[in-house]
């Protein structure tokens, strides 16, 4: 039989950081045997804040290294999706998160017009 793979989508945030932790503290919560079978997929837009790379590489990464659990972080090679995208790590072991992406999503949307004006007034 063909083992099972299991891919977490991490955002980086709340929800998905509490759910790979809860996994690697918490046995009973996962529907997998052991970290042989998953991977966590980071897609990077280039734009994460320095805070949370250090909060990742100090407290999480270690969590990580120990459990040999795969981290396999992304980016979008440019504007066009026939680039497709770069891997910017693919590891057992991570000690940095790639914030840094290589085409940031900040960029992407001044060159398509479609930043959000905080400052103007609510319509609707």
């Amino acid at each position: 039989m063909i083992p099972q793979l299991h891919l977490l989508n991490w955002g980086m945030g709340v929800e998905s950081t509490a759910i790979l932790v809860r996994w690697l503290l918490e046995p009973q919560s996962r529907p997998f045997n052991d970290f042989h079978n998953l991977i966590v997929l980071a897609a990077q837009t280039g734009d994460e804040m320095d805070e949370t790379k250090y909060l990742c590489e100090a407290y999480l990464f270690p969590l990580m290294r120990k459990h040999k659990v795969r981290l396999v972080q992304v980016a979008k090679a440019s504007a066009s999706k026939l680039d497709g995208y770069i891997i910017l790590s693919d590891t057992h072991q991570p000690y940095e998160l790639h914030i840094e992406g290589y085409f940031p999503l900040s960029r992407d949307l001044l060159q398509s017009g479609t930043v959000p004006r905080l400052g103007r007034p609510h319509i609707c």
